[in-house]
């Protein structure tokens, strides 16, 4: 049972499959360019960044190595307040993200 990460105030997570978009994503709620985007696997390490009244996560992207049902991603999670999913074609790619989800019990949004 793996424990929650704890996180003040509204934090919320982007995750999908690499190269989706989610750092994409994350600088235009931010409206600045804060996270770095190109192709491939931009995003090596679970990075928040800090908006106007929230806290937004850039995950790294769900391939071959990386999987969201290790403990790491499992704790942060459990503490976001909202999660995205982000999908570029369809959700059948992210099937088991959002079973953990279900799982879990946690609620998400598809983006």
């Amino acid at each position: 049972n793996t424990q929650t990460r704890i996180l003040e105030g509204n934090n919320i997570g982007v995750f999908g499959q690499t190269s989706t978009g989610k750092s994409t994503l994350i600088n235009s709620l931010l409206a600045r360019n804060a996270a770095a985007t190109g192709a491939g696997e931009t995003t090596q390490d679970i990075t928040p960044y800090a908006g106007c009244g929230f806290r937004v996560w850039d995950v790294p992207g769900r391939n071959d190595t990386t999987t969201y049902e290790q403990e790491k991603y499992v704790s942060l999670l459990k503490g976001l307040r909202h999660r995205l999913i982000l999908v570029q074609s369809t959700v059948k790619e992210n099937r088991k993200l959002m079973q953990l989800l279900d799982d879990l019990k946690l609620h998400y949004n598809i983006v």
